[in-house]
């Protein structure tokens, strides 16, 4: 119950930023010499399937539909879009995106994420409150190490040294 509550809030979150930053997010894909900033929002938006032509197709559905501000915060509206060939695909490649990312942002645990001992009932009373480390171990931990490593990201680095020093 939580978890789904707590993905939805993400999912406002990431509408908001995509219409705030959609220009920002196409400069940065579509750029031939990237700075590293702009190679660090490249990778985060192709991590979840979104390139430069799939950016363009949302951002004409976003002009054709403008989004809608309630309280300071942008809602797209994506129900509009599905009067169109090219306003289905866009919905389609912003739908799978956004729940990748929720689904990064906020830990649950999968049925890969726990050990085999943790299937049976003794298991999982013995280890009850120990699913959410396996999790972030396996979803956040292993990924963001190959990220550290692989292209020296420091934001990345800043983050761990910070999570080390918290614990």
């Amino acid at each position: 119950w939580w978890n789904e509550r707590w993905k939805a809030l993400a999912l406002i979150h990431m509408q908001d930023n995509l219409v705030r930053n959609i220009d920002d997010y196409l400069t940065a894909v579509s750029s031939k010499s990237k700075t590293k900033e702009q190679i660090t929002l490249t990778d985060k938006l192709t991590s979840v399937g979104l390139g430069a032509e799939e950016l363009e197709i949302i951002k004409r559905q976003l002009e054709k539909f403008p989004p809608v501000e309630q309280d300071g915060v942008y809602e797209l509206g994506m129900a509009r879009w599905l009067g169109t060939a090219e306003g289905r695909l866009a919905a389609d490649y912003l739908e799978e995106a956004m729940i990748r990312e929720a689904n990064r942002a906020i830990n649950s645990p999968g049925i890969a994420d726990t050990p085999l001992f943790m299937s049976g009932p003794f298991g999982k009373t013995l280890m009850q409150f120990q699913t959410y480390s396996f999790t972030f171990v396996n979803r956040f931990m292993n990924p963001a190490m190959r990220r550290m490593l692989d292209q020296q990201d420091m934001q990345t680095i800043f983050s761990m040294a910070h999570l080390a020093m918290m614990a």
